[in-house]
């Protein structure tokens, strides 16, 4: 197991990474407060119905339970949050929680068991990120076919911060690119065969990378450049 105690800071391909992280900006508040639960006793009975539903500023409180559905994040200046273990588990998609969109953000929700592929080959992830501005906190994602996280292309300013994820065939944490990544406080263990040396990330493409860590960490730093 390794307990990611510190920062990992991701900087734009061909630069360095700065001294302090460039932290995503928070999402804004002020709007409804959108609740969802399985037994009616919600506005909605699933996430996705919320989501779809939620304008900017809005947040969506999801009751504790299992909710097996297929969950796209998209939108500006959301905060989806659970109240109590909630966990997304839904094989029928190759990602268990895709996020997209501006200024999101993701607590304490948990998705399991995401085994599907995609066409191309990719998928079985848990939480795919693909938007600016992306705060997950606390989240647990274990038991995918290839990644319980995984950052894209377009990803930029993510903080992952607190959590768990165990347990993935592939990888904890797949760094598929984007920039300015951070990572605090994250345990990740038992991860697959495509990690990276310390268990913990795999990275595809060339992304220059500099862990920061606090000076209680033991030291680890390494160049996280991957192949081109």
């Amino acid at each position: 197991m390794s307990l990611f105690d510190g920062s990992f800071i991701l900087a734009s391909a061909g630069a360095l990474a700065p001294a302090a992280p460039d932290l995503p900006a928070a999402p804004a508040t002020g709007g409804a407060t959108l609740r969802v639960a399985q037994d009616g006793t919600g506005d909605f009975a699933t996430i996705q119905a919320a989501i779809d539903a939620a304008s900017a500023g809005d947040t969506i409180v999801v009751a504790a339970g299992t909710y097996d559905e297929a969950v796209r994040l998209a939108g500006r200046d959301l905060t989806l949050r659970a109240e109590g273990a909630v966990t997304i588990a839904n094989d029928d998609a190759p990602y268990g929680l895709p996020i997209t969109g501006t200024r999101i953000a993701v607590e304490g929700i948990a998705v399991e068991g995401i085994t599907r592929e995609s066409i191309s080959g990719f998928g079985a992830t848990g939480i795919a990120i693909d938007g600016t501005d992306i705060r997950i906190t606390d989240a647990v994602v274990t038991r995918c076919g290839i990644a319980g996280l995984l950052t894209l292309e377009s990803a930029e300013r993510v903080l992952i911060e607190g959590g768990r994820a165990a347990d993935n065939t592939g990888a904890g944490l797949a760094l598929g690119g984007g920039a300015h990544m951070t990572v605090r406080d994250t345990v990740f263990a038992n991860t697959g065969q495509m990690d990276g040396p310390d268990g913990t990330f795999q990275q595809f493409g060339r992304i220059p990378c500099v862990p920061q860590m606090r000076p209680s960490m033991p030291q680890r730093q390494r160049d996280e450049t991957g192949p081109s």
